[in-house]
């Protein structure tokens, strides 16, 4: 929670770049970033002007260079970090066999991104951040790819299931809920509908 005005209007100015990439806090429980939010946001094409813009809006709020040099500092390392783990994230949802040079450079990746996490926050690692720099490289080269052990898939066909579910819910009988549930589903696999959605994105 903010201290004062002054840091609401930053926290209000932070939302709004990240709204810009339509990227938004989870409003229930943690209030994080979850899911296609976080893939947004570490993206090269998107996490440059992040930190550059993010930078701006907290010059803007300091007046000692010391504060300046400060905030420079931990917004090249927090760059660094998004552009390390963009590539990890990459690769880690490729369901190709990988070469040996990309596994050898995830590998490396992983361990630069636990140590600098370290060095640029003065903290221990999370779970995550050890499982990431330890055990996922030992099974990219033992299964020489991990996406096919990414949930996501299953996330959103439960995600998608449950808001049809919710739309079909006046139908009592399950077997026929289902049923109406595929149909409108399938529906995206038209040829037409595919065509009409690309004309929208245009």
């Amino acid at each position: 929670m903010c201290r004062n005005r002054e840091h609401k209007l930053i926290e209000q100015a932070w939302e709004q770049i990240l709204a810009d990439f339509d990227i938004r806090y989870q409003q229930y429980y943690t209030m994080s970033l979850v899911g296609k939010h976080i893939h947004r946001l570490i993206i090269m094409t998107n996490s440059t002007e992040i930190c550059t813009r993010t930078e701006v809006l907290m010059l803007a709020s300091v007046t000692t260079d010391e504060d300046r040099d400060s905030i420079k500092l931990f917004m090249g390392h927090m760059s660094e970090l998004m552009e390390a783990f963009d590539f990890l994230c990459a690769v880690m949802t490729r369901t190709m066999i990988q070469s040996e040079e990309t596994i050898a450079e995830f590998g490396s990746a992983a361990k630069w991104f636990g140590v600098n996490y370290r060095e640029y926050f003065n903290k221990d690692a999370t779970p995550k951040v050890h499982y990431l720099e330890t055990h996922l490289i030992e099974e990219l080269i033992r299964h020489k790819r991990l996406g096919l052990f990414d949930e996501s898939p299953i996330e959103r066909a439960h995600h998608t299931n449950h808001v049809y579910s919710r739309l079909f819910s006046n139908i009592e009988n399950w077997f026929n809920r289902q049923e109406a549930i595929e149909n409108r589903i399938h529906m995206g696999d038209v040829p037409d509908v595919h065509e009409a959605h690309r004309s929208l994105e245009d």
